[in-house]
C-alpha cells in the first residue's frame, strides 16, 4: 500500500504537467521531471513492499476467536438464558480483547499513513528543488543570452562608429625650393578611401591653420604643401579636423619628420582599425 500510494501521488504529479508539453517549453520542465524521476527512482526501490499484515493478522485472529466463542456457548441455550444486565456484561468481556486487538492494529495502520504521507511530502519537497534548481539555471540561460546580446550590440555600434569614420592616405607628391629663400616646399596628397567627411581643416605646429575641402568624398584627394628649412632637420605634429557622416567633430594625428628634400608625412595609428 505504501509503495502503491507514494507511485500514484508521483503518476499524478507527472500527469498534471505532461512531458510532451514541457519539452514544446523548451525542455527545461521535461529536464526536472526525467531528474526528478531519477532522484525518486532510488528512493522508491529502496521502499519496503507494502505490507497489509495488520488487516490480515486481525481478520485471522478475530475469526479464529469468534469461532472458539462459539465453541463456548455452544447452542446459545445459556446466552439466552442471562439476563439483560448479565447478558451486557456477558458481551462486553467477550468483546473487550477484539477491541484492544483492532486498536494496536489501528496504531500499526496509523504509522503506515504517517510513513505515506511522508513520502508524499518527500516527492513535492524534491519536485520543489528541482523547479528552484531549474529556474536557477533558466536565470543563468537568460543571463547569458543578455551578455550575448550586449555583446552584439557592441559590436554593431563599434562597427557603425567605424564605417561612419573617413580613411586617410598620405602619398608624397614632390618637393620644390622657394626662389629667393632657404625654405623648400613640400606637397602630399591626403585622399579618402573610406567614408565621406566634411570642413576638413589641416592644423600643423608652426603654421597658420589650411583650410581643406568642404566634402572629401570616398574616393576622391586633396593637396597641402609644407615648408621646411634647407638643410635642417625638423620634426613637427599636426592634425587632420573633420566632421564624420554623424556630423561628430573628429581629428587625425600626423607627424611631419625629415631634412631637405627627405621629409615624410606619417599619420597616426587609426583607431578606428584597430582591433
Amino acid at each position: 500500500m505504501k509503495t502503491d500510494t507514494f507511485g500514484f501521488v508521483r503518476q499524478m504529479a507527472v500527469m498534471l504537467v505532461p512531458k510532451s508539453w514541457s519539452a514544446r517549453q523548451g525542455g527545461a520542465f521535461h529536464v526536472a521531471l526525467v531528474e526528478r524521476d531519477r532522484l525518486s527512482g532510488k528512493r522508491l526501490m529502496e521502499q519496503p513492499k507494502s505490507k497489509k499484515w495488520p488487516l490480515m493478522v486481525g481478520v485471522a485472529l478475530s475469526s479464529a476467536y469468534l469461532i472458539g466463542l462459539s465453541i463456548y456457548l455452544g447452542d446459545f441455550t445459556r446466552f439466552w438464558a442471562l439476563k439483560p444486565t448479565e447478558m451486557g456484561s456477558f458481551l462486553g468481556g467477550a468483546f473487550a480483547p477484539l477491541a484492544f486487538l483492532w486498536l494496536v492494529l489501528g496504531f500499526f495502520q496509523q504509522g503506515e499513513e504517517l510513513r505515506n504521507s511522508a513520502d508524499a511530502l518527500w516527492l513535492q519537497g524534491e519536485e520543489l528543488r528541482n523547479a528552484v534548481e531549474q529556474q536557477k539555471n533558466m536565470v543563468g540561460l537568460t543571463r547569458e543570452q543578455i551578455d550575448h546580446e550586449k555583446s552584439r550590440d557592441l559590436g554593431l555600434a563599434a562597427e557603425s562608429e567605424r564605417m561612419s569614420q573617413p580613411r586617410f592616405k598620405v602619398t608624397p607628391t614632390g618637393s620644390a625650393s622657394v626662389p629667393g629663400g632657404s625654405f623648400r616646399k613640400h606637397t602630399f596628397q591626403i585622399s579618402n578611401t573610406r567614408s565621406p567627411c566634411t570642413d576638413v581643416r589641416i592644423n600643423i605646429e608652426t603654421l597658420d591653420e589650411a583650410a581643406g575641402p568642404t566634402l572629401l568624398h570616398t574616393g576622391s584627394a586633396f593637396e597641402i604643401a609644407i615648408p621646411f628649412t634647407e638643410g635642417l632637420f625638423e620634426e613637427r605634429r599636426g592634425e587632420i579636423a573633420y566632421l564624420d557622416t554623424r556630423g561628430i567633430a573628429r581629428n587625425r594625428g600626423f607627424s611631419l619628420i625629415g631634412k631637405g628634400s627627405d621629409v615624410s608625412l606619417i599619420l597616426d595609428p587609426d583607431s578606428s582599425d584597430q582591433g
